[in-house]
């Protein structure tokens, strides 16, 4: 096993993370504002965390994608 998917996971992992709690800051706002159902919020909190996963296979799979011009290694 490398270092450099490695890093890139973990670097994914926290984006992710970050990002992933904004969104679902603004999921609740959005859930008040309009008036939504529960199940809004729910689903949204699935949403992103089942996509964590895909995120995390992606960074692991094609560790030099977005830099370099996109390389990919195979």
């Amino acid at each position: 096993m490398t270092e450099a998917p490695v890093r890139r996971v973990v670097g994914v992992a926290l984006a992710y993370l970050a990002l992933g709690w904004v969104v679902l800051l603004f999921g609740g706002w959005l859930r008040t504002l309009l008036a939504l159902p529960p199940l809004f919020e729910e689903l949204l909190t699935w949403g992103v965390g089942a996509g964590f996963f895909g995120a995390l296979a992606l960074a692991w799979v094609y560790p030099s994608l977005g830099t370099h011009g996109g390389e990919v290694d195979r």
